[in-house]
């Protein structure tokens, strides 16, 4: 990206004021000595990168002070000033309790160690039921990989909404992100940003972790897509997904996992994680898309909205010290966003889970004018801002219910509907089956069966 250079040489000036009396009671009458003192510096070649926009993103400073000239006023004094001590106020800094668990819904990806897995039905009617914590066995579905005939992307078409920038060479891998006096702008999130359709993956197996080989075949046939959500940090699916996403020339929408309630990502040391493998594969953050985080916590009350925004800051905070400018949000349910506009507010841009076939008036011929209309939902409470179904699809088995039908071929109706209606930004759920899940009765028992890919 063609970058512009500013070159300037700024003179700073600080006024400081000391005070000093006899008497250090509070809210006593007293002489008051003030004294100010003027400090000037002159700082030599400050240089301020900025993107095509305009928006500077980096600031540098190359040289040292060069003069330091002080000059002090005399002292005034002043007769029976009341001074009253007033305390600082108590910054309230909630951190959500960070540690990805088990969800036995379809569209969350929980680590399967954790027992007593946390549930939510993304739809259009906000809904919960209890989950089983044991693992199902596998289930073999007939639909086939040619569901979905999207083009492998290429690398123009695979754009993203971030900043191009460099993750800065460490000496080792333990080396902390470098700090950055640069502010923390928000990303572009104009329709041009749109990011190609993608796909959702979680590396989990009925007996554990898939091997590394396993993930790297799963990311070959995954190919088609222009970018892979991953959920959290689990099967040690960062550096997996970042190194096969550079070997195939796709992006990586990465994802924080937050929870109350099982094992929790640590936003620290997911950022430092994922600076380390950005680093690893050639230094550019352009090989991610964007950071979730959390998904679907505030709409299966496992958090709460204040919690999800503070969590939502913190990383964004952390994400800009270590270079990286593009999108960082929240995953909720069409529900949880209308009733928690601070949700969207506090994200870059609006991320959303959005399943028609839970809902009881869509059926698979409709499933893509069911999405586009609950993004429009969307946009009327979120001011218009950028909206990215970061989950959509249609299962292959289970129970129906209302107009909803599961079945291979009502699963290539829906995806061709949700195809028809969109042409980026929107997230196939999921790209294969997962038998490590259990089916229940709250999921029409489909939660193993929305896999798009065999």
């Amino acid at each position: 990206m063609p970058l512009a250079l500013w070159l300037a040489s700024s003179r700073i000036s600080s006024g400081d004021i000391h005070t000093s009396s006899s008497d250090k009671s509070q809210g006593l009458k007293r002489d008051l000595a003030t004294e100010v003192t003027w400090t000037t510096v002159t700082i030599a070649n400050v240089y301020v990168y900025v993107d095509d926009n305009g928006v500077p993103y980096e600031t540098k400073t190359i040289g040292q002070v060069s003069t330091v000239d002080t000059t002090v006023t005399a002292s005034t004094f002043t007769t029976s000033t009341t001074v009253q001590a007033t305390p600082s106020p108590e910054r309230s800094s909630k951190t959500a309790d960070v540690t990805p668990s088990v969800s036995a819904i379809a569209h969350n990806a929980p680590n399967p160690a954790v027992t007593e897995p946390a549930v939510s039905i993304s739809s259009s009617v906000s809904s919960s039921s209890p989950a089983s914590s044991q693992i199902s066995t596998p289930v073999t579905s007939s639909a086939s990989s040619s569901l979905v005939a999207l083009p492998a992307p290429s690398s123009s078409a695979a754009s993203s909404a971030a900043l191009s920038s460099k993750v800065p060479e460490a000496s080792s891998a333990s080396t902390a992100p470098q700090q950055s006096a640069s502010p923390e702008p928000r990303p572009q999130t104009s329709a041009n940003d749109a990011w190609p359709i993608g796909v959702t993956y979680d590396p989990y197996t009925s007996n554990g972790c898939r091997s590394d080989q396993d993930v790297a075949q799963d990311f070959d046939k995954m190919k088609q897509f222009g970018v892979i959500r991953i959920y959290g940090s689990g099967c040690n699916m960062i550096p997996l997904a970042v190194k096969n996403a550079k070997r195939l020339n796709l992006k990586v929408l990465a994802g924080i996992w937050l929870t109350t309630r099982g094992s929790s990502d640590d936003i620290d040391q997911y950022i430092q994680t994922l600076f380390q493998a950005v680093r690893d594969n050639g230094g550019s953050w352009d090989i991610i898309a964007g950071v979730s985080v959390e998904n679907e916590r505030v709409n299966d009350k496992d958090e709460t909205a204040s919690a999800v925004v503070d969590a939502v800051n913190r990383a964004r905070s952390g994400l800009r010290k270590s270079g990286f400018n593009g999108p960082v949000a929240a995953v909720e349910t069409v529900p949880a966003i209308l009733g928690n506009p601070a949700v969207c507010q506090a994200s870059d841009v609006v991320m959303a889970n959005i399943h028609p076939f839970f809902d009881t008036h869509a059926n698979a011929e409709s499933a893509g004018q069911f999405v586009k209309d609950q993004v429009s939902q969307i946009k009327n409470q979120c001011g218009g801002k950028r909206v990215i179904v970061t989950e959509s699809g249609w299962p292959t088995a289970g129970d129906s219910h209302d107009n909803a039908v599961p079945s291979p071929a009502n699963q290539k109706t829906a995806i061709d509907s949700l195809n028809a209606a969109f042409s980026g930004d929107l997230f196939f759920f999921n790209a294969f089956d997962d038998a490590w899940k259990s089916d229940f009765q709250g999921s029409y028992n489909a939660e193993t069966h929305w896999g798009i890919l065999h």
